[in-house]
């Protein structure tokens, strides 16, 4: 089998064209095109400070806020980003609001995965395989194989003061 994603290198080519296609969207206002399960995170680059931007996919949402995960694992560009500086801008279809991305424990992490294998189980097994290069069941054993491998993140909602 190849490597997991997380032990690959940033993508190159044609799969960055690809991956980074959608942040235009968002930057004509046609973002809501992408629907609910897919936000545009605006961050700062760790050591240029400039603004930084990628599409994530919602695994999770309810009131505590937005769960995303790190398909490139903790070597991901956005994700080395935010753990240095948290504060971020979120665009979720037409909504923009800023707030402190926080990061997940595994346990939490397994059990928002397991809801969204059981909700989407064909992408949970397809996203797994590209991730992990292997077979993983939308299960609860393939979600905790999964969790240990993709650090995911939660965007709270905006505070209502």
């Amino acid at each position: 089998m190849g490597k997991k994603l997380s032990e690959r290198g940033s993508p190159r080519g044609l799969l960055r064209w690809l991956v980074r296609l959608p942040i235009w969207l968002y930057r004509l206002r046609l973002g809501f095109l992408m629907g609910a399960r897919f936000i545009l995170l605006e961050h700062r680059g760790r050591s240029s400070g400039a603004r930084r931007f990628t599409v994530l996919e919602v695994v999770h949402s309810d009131a505590q806020g937005l769960c995303i995960a790190s398909g490139w694992g903790d070597r991901a560009q956005w994700y080395r980003n935010v753990m240095k500086s948290p504060e971020v801008a979120v665009t979720q279809g037409l909504r923009r609001y800023r707030t402190r991305i926080e990061g997940l424990q595994v346990e939490e992490a397994t059990g928002l995965l397991a809801g969204y294998a059981s909700r989407n189980p064909g992408a949970f097994k397809a996203l797994a395989r590209f991730m992990l290069c292997e077979k993983v069941q939308p299960d609860a054993g393939g979600a905790a194989r999964l969790a240990r491998h993709v650090p995911l993140m939660r965007l709270p909602p905006p505070s209502q003061d």
